[in-house]
């Protein structure tokens, strides 16, 4: 499952970032989730200076940024490894590669 991390105390940069990430999700039919994270600590895991990000399975990808849905799209398909979104296959073997 892919996870979605939005960073950010609640704000209207914030609020379109997560409306955008959720949009992603449902139009690309994505098994993920979202999370709201609110805590410094985690800022400081990630190496976010400025809010709202976003991380995505762990990693951030981008900060001080409230995107749309239609540029959170175009971002996605232009930077993010894709591998980063697709889930493990399995083989004959019922093994899973990563």
């Amino acid at each position: 499952m892919i996870q979605f991390e939005v960073l950010g105390p609640e704000c209207s940069r914030t609020s379109r970032l997560k409306a955008s990430v959720l949009a992603y999700i449902s139009d690309n039919d994505l098994e993920a989730e979202m999370l709201w994270v609110e805590s410094s600590e985690r800022y400081h895991e990630l190496g976010l200076r400025s809010t709202p990000g976003l991380a995505l399975n762990g990693k951030l990808l981008f900060q001080a940024c409230g995107m749309s849905k239609e540029g959170l799209a175009k971002y996605m398909a232009h930077q993010v490894d894709s591998s980063l979104l697709t889930p493990p296959f399995s083989t004959d073997e019922g093994e899973s590669n990563t």
